[in-house]
């Protein structure tokens, strides 16, 4: 129990619990059931230190936002927060996509104040790009900055629609872009009346064999992106016609074989895809007739899939030579077999009526990436006259 304690005595206690504070020796003063007052104080915590300055205060440093995807398609553009510059000589990108070798590329000054690097688009070839950062200090050492060859920052590579596209076709035509195909035809109108004129102006007429036979070779390449397809056909055309032609020479005598017509050509087409089921063709054809050099163009519309089920809708003129207008509807009846009917109107070659064709043509998938085909049917150009043609075709692909 505390004892009560003169005024003067309290005082003297009071300076000496200030001397025990700072001591950390806590004093005690309590209130005598008189009224003299007594306090309880705790020692006062201790003063904190200022830390020292940071030695690697000035060491430059690159600050980003290590970004999670990058598009193909596009470029993959990194942009970054440089400090302490004058000490830097260059800041590195060192990245590779898959099995490619490393590559580096220099962060440059933007114009929004900032450094930006850039992976061109052509080098997002995979799933994933991986990339770290150094930076080369003017007193020659190098600092890494953000991860390291062993431990890089890794970016997943999002195809794009059109990507998504050309790996769906390219599963379904079997990863094969080549193909290298040869057909061959034969077309027998039947008879049709045929006009000669002479030199001298005389006019015969007799009645022919409307007939011709086509050989032809092409190749087509399957980018299978915006332009789906190019192809480059190659072939000739043989065989009789009713055309009107000169049955002598200047000379009077007799022309051998004046209803003979021929064609050499060649043909490049390009397939532009429009949509998932929507393709249009676009054909120019430059040729040698009997009359001589002549020009031509085509162009088809395809509706659906086109290596499976589709609707094609097209043209082909050559001058003097004639023009055609067909409609074939691919069926692909089983993953092997696809039939095909053809309509078509022409008046090839250099007749000057058009006749109707009615065709069918099957092909078949033999082996992998070796199709055969046949194709049949009957054409005329009057109702009372007509024949038969056929052909076949073969195609490789690779």
């Amino acid at each position: 129990m505390l004892r009560k304690v003169p005024a003067q005595v309290a005082l003297v206690l009071v300076s000496h619990s200030a001397i025990a504070l700072a001591q950390e020796a806590p004093v005690v003063i309590a209130e005598q059931p008189a009224g003299v007052a007594v306090a309880v104080q705790k020692p006062p915590s201790q003063p904190q230190t200022a830390s020292a300055p940071n030695a690697g205060a000035n060491v430059p440093t690159l600050q980003h936002a290590p970004p999670a995807i990058a598009n193909t398609g596009d470029d993959f553009v990194l942009h970054a927060a440089l400090t302490h510059s004058e000490l830097v000589r260059a800041a590195v990108l060192s990245y590779r996509v898959e099995s490619v070798a490393t590559k580096e590329i220099m962060f440059q000054r933007s114009s929004a104040d900032d450094y930006v690097a850039v992976v061109p688009e052509s080098d997002l070839r995979g799933e994933t790009l991986q990339y770290w950062i150094t930076l080369q200090l003017v007193d020659g050492s190098t600092v890494a900055v953000f991860d390291s060859e062993k431990s890089p920052h890794r970016v997943q590579i999002v195809p794009t629609a059109t990507d998504l596209n050309e790996q769906a076709l390219l599963a379904r035509v079997g990863g094969r872009r080549n193909v290298f195909a040869a057909t061959g035809e034969y077309v027998d109108f039947g008879h049709s009346e045929a006009t000669a004129t002479s030199s001298a102006g005389n006019t015969q007429t007799q009645s022919i064999r409307d007939r011709y036979y086509r050989l032809e070779a092409a190749y087509t390449y399957r980018p299978l992106r915006l332009v789906s397809e190019f192809t480059l056909r190659v072939g000739l055309v043989r065989g009789n016609s009713p055309v009107s032609t000169q049955a002598t020479d200047a000379a009077g005598n007799a022309v051998a074989n004046p209803y003979d017509v021929g064609l050499n050509y060649v043909a490049p087409t390009v397939r532009f895809r429009l949509a998932d089921i929507v393709y249009a063709d676009g054909t120019l054809l430059t040729s040698v007739t009997q009359d001589g050099y002549s020009t031509g163009a085509g162009g088809a519309l395809l509706l659906g899939d086109p290596y499976g089920t589709n609707l094609t809708l097209g043209f082909e003129t050559i001058q003097v030579f004639g023009t055609r207008l067909y409609t074939r509807t691919d069926i692909a009846v089983h993953p092997r077999v696809r039939i095909t009917p053809i309509i078509e109107v022409t008046n090839m070659p250099h007749a000057s009526n058009f006749g109707v064709r009615l065709l069918g043509e099957t092909t078949v998938r033999v082996a992998p990436g070796v199709r055969i085909g046949v194709r049949g049917g009957y054409q005329a150009r009057k109702f009372d006259s007509g024949g038969a043609s056929f052909g076949a075709l073969f195609a490789y692909e690779l």
